[in-house]
């Protein structure tokens, strides 16, 4: 689901932009833990003005960050669900239910790496 967000320094937004559309022009690998932290900066900017406007942030559980975490971690190795499930200390069926709740709030950049 993408929404429009208002963003409350549209000043400080587009230098970032252009400070992250620089570094990558000049240096696209050695500046790639700045760029990182430029992107962070501007998440946290956009969640600031979503609760400026009254609007809810995701926030997603514990065991929803880790499983993201360990399947990011462990994408090549092609492991089932149930192995996510041991490595956890839960169920397969309460994988899939957070997975399922989470599934439209996901960032697509998250299945790009």
């Amino acid at each position: 689901m993408n929404e429009m967000i208002t963003v409350q320094h549209p000043e400080f937004f587009s230098e970032t932009l252009n400070t992250i559309e620089k570094e990558i022009q000049e240096q696209p690998y050695q500046y790639l833990i700045s760029t990182h932290s430029l992107v962070k900066l501007l998440l946290i900017e956009i969640n600031r003005s979503k609760i400026a406007h009254g609007n809810e942030i995701w926030k997603p559980d514990a065991l929803f960050l880790k499983f993201l975490e360990s399947v990011r971690n462990n994408f090549k190795n092609n492991y089932q669900v149930s192995h996510f499930a041991d490595l956890l200390g839960t169920t397969e069926a309460k994988l899939n239910e957070i997975s399922k709740l989470n599934h439209s709030k996901l960032s697509p950049w998250f299945y790009n790496f």
